[in-house]
């Protein structure tokens, strides 16, 4: 269709046709060529696009993109940094057709050369036969750390007949299942829940330090760089408008060229649906063929209101243009940054930021890496486990504390027994049956007091608690019934307008978020009052929820009142609703201690009557004086931070409009409120793509480390925030950074500010204007300042570990490497070890969704009485936090009505060896945890599939294990035939049950030694043990099948 690119020689630039037509035309040639392709690029942002680019055109290209810069240290790169090298490197190896992304920066970088490379990659396939004492020892030579469980790249770990390994070009490890010296399975595997998924045919294993740190590493004649592994491939470079002389390649214009002779331009259309929509019928009518690439969420919304408009399109798979697009409209799924106008074919290739302007696209030239699912419950179960010197509750015991697990070993039986110390050292252990019974401690920051074993207090704190918990559970329920009872607003389901304002999102939505945004418009048009939490960690797309609920309830006449904890954030959240709203007729206005009275007063006034459709302001929106003509919805900002005359206020709105709450660190609140079954939950786990984990260290105040982390901010663009929490010397602080680095320019905001000078400071923040601001807590919610992603927090040992994080939030918000600095003061003064733990655990959370196991970190260093109020605590601290939830559980289940079914109560005392071997799972606080999950099993198919992870995870299952899932898996059996003891004796077992005619019945082909109406003895000659067990459960389960 248009000129190849190949006829241009080295030296011949291609004339400057618009991006996205360079990638069609690159894509095409790819297409009908067995070659890889190389494009070198000075920025990794040109790259990323232009990959984005060609895989529009084409979908099933191979597109491997190096990281952007050589990263310190292998130590230190980031996981996506391995993935990406590697991946680039192995289809330049591979000379597979594809394109290999180069950043400039890695021109002369050391790396393998290419022979070594591929001489060092191990390829496996299911049925090789291979030595695996040999296959261990080449991951160890090829750079890999053996583990005992894989959870990162450049990792391997051997269980059984198992090894599992994880090679950096991969989104998920490889589960390499062995029969003897045959590969019997190969699979992939879920890192996190250690789960088995789809088979695989081959897993490549390449060297693991293919770039090189150390100059000395291999010899001389093993070296080389890319320009080397680039001879004989077909490389171009982007020339950009700092292009560099050295790189190689034919050079590809992506700006104007005059007298090109083509008439190719960036296509240009109207702002405004409507507008738009009537250029499109214009170009059709004139023989256009007009074609929109964007993605799927996107296509079909736009594909609805074109059906709205009467525009009539053709849905078209990814990779469509331009082969089958008819004359007139077309839409084409893809990720498509920008397009082009070709006037004389009378073609136009439109994208989503041509159509929305503020629209901003994932960037990323290859695959999607595979979504971070689970780590709520991921976090809970980090925070529960069991250390070592933890307080822990036992239900029937009391508090005592955590010894470890000991294997204790009899003449008849062994096993693991969790060892729990009470006071006086008397030591409880605690067999396998009963882990269930035993809870980490969670309730208070001050340390409890082991109780001692066997005495009656620990049964009256129980008796008093359970009557203090239902009294709370009828109130609860009280509240509960009365939201029931009341009728609300049911909003109109959604309609054109809604559509277009949701079109101009300028970002793509997560599967997430649009569940989260699916069920408020489900809430809100039911009749009842909505009272849904939304949860997600900082940047994750909770805002853009609240604004589509405002939207929908403005367009059916109700007002908004959106009530955040702080001034600042209120302005800015002021700010994002107005540019959201732009063009659309709602009028927002905003409330705060920092307007005049006389301003207040309009405001108000503005309110009673309907004026304002939206007010968005902090508590002072919930103070007597402010009334609304019709309120129809209240978002909340982290209503935790609000006091109890706030929480009062709120819990009056509930009962009559609709309610959205919003919080990053929900995990506790979430737990509690889904107990009572009094409000909703969306939970927004799926991180933003490209999202990168902030590096967190810990440092005494150094003058030079201020200079070095600032001066490398600024070197690339970025600014700063200098954390210090006393207004009263806050200047002094700016005075340090001055001497430290009196290159940056330097403003301070606190808030005690006017609101004057707090919002100049801001802007000229926002506009780029300071490269330092030294501020307060005031900071510490919500504000998204994509380009500030260094922070200093001097004094951070003072800081709760909650509000650690939410400051350590206002970094890291693109896809930039972020750094927090938690500055502890200078000299020798001493921290509590309560504030050394806080920094501790905040910078061991450095992934993104953390904000989960944040707030159960600061559940254990605080304790609940934020969670509950001070009505609640008292009981939490002397039961715990896991009891506490337990009864309360029960009290509601109970004061509803409904059924609980009692515990079947069986005794089994066997002579097996139960445990979990250490070789199998090495490390204690994982065997605890799954000694926990068996223990927790409510029924015989939910122990079956605890089994079958376990096989997969394992592979073949020693004595030991296989024994105590049949000892539990007995007792569900034992349940349905009334059996209340299994004992084995020197040379037979006895089974005692209230029905010894059904067991007679069910296990008829086992002979009994003898018979009375409540016992039945089995004579054991001839055979183990755990081999009768086997036979008994197998006759057993028969009759439940």
């Amino acid at each position: 269709m248009w000129a190849d690119m190949d006829t241009l020689t080295q030296d011949t630039p291609i004339h400057a046709f618009p991006e996205a037509l360079l990638a069609y035309r690159l894509a095409a040639r790819l297409k009908n060529q067995d070659a890889t392709r190389a494009i070198w690029g000075s920025t990794a942002d040109s790259l990323r696009r232009f990959g984005r680019h060609v895989r529009f055109f084409d979908p099933e290209i191979t597109i491997a993109r190096a990281t952007a810069a050589r990263p310190a240290s292998l130590s230190s790169a980031r996981e996506e940094d391995h993935r990406d090298w590697t991946r680039a490197l192995l289809l330049i190896c591979d000379r597979r057709p594809g394109l290999a992304l180069l950043p400039a920066d890695l021109l002369n970088v050391p790396i393998l050369s290419i022979e070594n490379f591929r001489a060092g990659i191990v390829s496996l396939s299911a049925g090789d036969e291979v030595d695996r004492t040999d296959l261990i020892e080449a991951l160890v030579a090829r750079g890999y750390e053996r583990v005992s469980t894989v959870r990162s790249p450049l990792t391997f770990a051997v269980r059984g007949s198992l090894v599992d390994l994880f090679p950096p070009q991969d989104d998920r490890p490889a589960r390499l299942d062995f029969d003897d010296v045959r590969i019997a399975r190969l699979r992939a595997f879920d890192p996190q829940t250690q789960e088995s998924l789809q088979d695989l045919k081959l897993v490549r294993v390449p060297p693991g330090r293919a770039l090189l740190d150390d100059p000395a590493d291999p010899p001389s004649e093993a070296r080389a760089t890319l320009r080397d592994w680039l001879a004989g491939c077909r490389v171009y470079r982007l020339a950009e408008d700092d292009p560099r002389d050295d790189l190689p390649g034919t050079p590809l214009s992506l700006f104007p060229v005059e007298g090109s002779g083509e008439r190719l331009e960036e296509p240009a259309m109207p702002p405004g649906m409507d507008a738009q929509v009537e250029e499109i019928r214009k170009l059709w009518a004139g023989g256009w063929t007009v074609a929109l690439g964007m993605p799927a969420d996107l296509c079909r919304r736009v594909g609805d209101f074109f059906k709205d408009k009467k525009l009539p399109f053709e849905k078209l798979p990814p990779g469509s243009f331009p082969d089958t697009c008819p004359v007139g409209l077309s839409l084409i799924e893809g990720d498509l940054p920008s397009g082009f106008r070709d006037n004389a074919r009378k073609l136009m290739l439109l994208s989503a930021t041509d159509l929305f302007p503020r629209r901003r696209q994932i960037e990323s030239a290859g695959e999607p890496p595979a979504p971070v699912r689970g780590y709520a419950a991921r976090a809970i179960s980090d925070v529960l486990e069991l250390a070592e010197g933890d307080y822990v509750v036992h239900e029937q015991y009391g508090i005592g504390i955590f010894r470890g697990l000991k294997r204790i070993k009899t003449r008849e039986e062994e096993g693991e027994y969790l060892a729990v110390e009470y006071r006086d050292k008397d030591i409880l252990y605690v067999p396998l049956d009963k882990f269930h019974m035993v809870q980490k401690y969670i309730g208070s920051g001050r340390r409890p007091k082991p109780h001692r074993l066997g005495e009656a207090a620990w049964q009256k704190i129980k008796q008093t608690a359970r009557k203090k918990i239902e009294a709370f559970a009828r109130d609860l329920l009280g509240l509960y019934a009365s939201r029931e009872h009341h009728s609300g607003f049911a909003f109109s389901q959604d309609n054109v307008y809604q559509h277009e304002f949701e079109m101009r999102f300028t970002f793509e939505e997560t599967a997430d978020q649009t569940r989260a945004i699916t069920e408020v418009k489900r809430d809100m048009e039911a009749p009842k009052p909505m009272d849904r939490l939304v949860c997600g960690d900082a940047g994750f797309g909770k805002t853009e929820v609240a604004l589509r609920a405002a939207f929908k309830a403005t367009l059916d006449g109700k007002q908004v009142a959106v009530v955040v904890p702080t001034t600042l954030l209120a302005e800015q959240h002021r700010l994002v609703f107005e540019e959201r709203f732009q063009g659309f007729a709602a009028k927002i206005a905003g409330l705060s201690r920092f307007k005049a009275r006389a301003e207040q007063a309009a405001i108000l006034q503005q309110l009673r009557s309907g004026e304002i459709d939206i007010c968005v302001g902090t508590h002072r929106l919930l103070q007597d004086d402010v009334s609304f003509r019709d309120l129809g919805l209240i978002i909340i900002d982290e209503e935790h931070r609000f006091g109890v005359r706030q929480k009062e206020r709120l819990k009056f709105y509930r009962q009559f409009v609709d309610v959205i709450s919003m919080s990053a660190t929900p995990i506790p609140r979430t737990l509690y409120m889904s107990l009572i079954g009094s409000r909703d939950i969306s939970v927004i786990e799926t991180p933003p793509r490209l999202r990168v984990p902030i590096h967190t260290d810990i440092f005494a105040y150094d003058p030079r480390l201020i200079r070095e982390a600032t001066v490398k901010e600024m070197l690339r663009g970025g600014q700063v925030f200098f954390l210090y929490n006393r207004v009263e010397t806050i200047d002094r602080a700016a005075d340090w950074i001055r001497r430290a680095v009196p290159e940056a320019r330097i403003g301070i905001a606190h808030g005690q500010m006017t609101e004057e000078e707090l919002e100049t400071v801001m802007q000229r923040f926002y506009r780029r204007e300071l490269d330092v601001l030294v501020t307060t807590t005031i900071i510490e919610s919500g504000l998204d300042l994509p380009n500030a992603n260094t922070i200093f927090i001097f004094d951070a040992e003072r800081f709760g570990l909650s509000t650690l994080y939410q400051l350590r939030g206002r970094v890291g918000r693109s896809d930039r490497q972020a750094y927090c600095y938690l500055l502890t003061p200078e000299g020798s003064k001493p921290m509590t070890a309560k504030s050394r733990r806080r920094l501790e655990a905040i910078a061991a959370i450095a992934g993104v969704g953390g904000g989960y196991r944040v707030a159960l970190e600061d559940l254990t260093l605080r304790g609940a009485g934020n969670l509950l109020g001070p009505e609640q605590h008292g009981i939490v601290w002397e039961i715990g936090f896991e009891m506490y939830c337990e009864m309360l559980r029960s009290a509601i289940v109970e004061l509803k009505g409904e059924q609980q079914e009692p515990p079947w109560n069986v005794r089994i005392d066997v002579k097996l060896p139960q445990f979990i071997p250490e070789d199998l799972l090495p490390e204690s606080s994982e065997r605890i945890a799954l000694y926990r999950r068996i223990a927790r099993c409510r029924s015989a198919r939910e122990l079956k599939e605890t089994e079958t992870r376990m096989l997969d995870r394992f592979g073949d299952l020693p004595p030991p294990v296989l024994n105590l899932l049949r000892v539990r898996l007995l007792k569900f059996v034992s349940k349905e035939f009334l059996i209340t003891e299994v004992i084995e004796w020197s040379k037979s077992l006895s089974v005692y049950t209230d029905d010894a005619r059904a067991v007679i019945h069910q296990t008829a082909r086992i002979k009994p030694m003898q018979v009375t109406p409540r016992q039945i003895e089995y004579n054991l000659r001839g055979m183990t043990a755990d081999l009768f067990l086997q036979k008994l459960l197998n006759a057993l389960s028969a009759g439940l099948a």
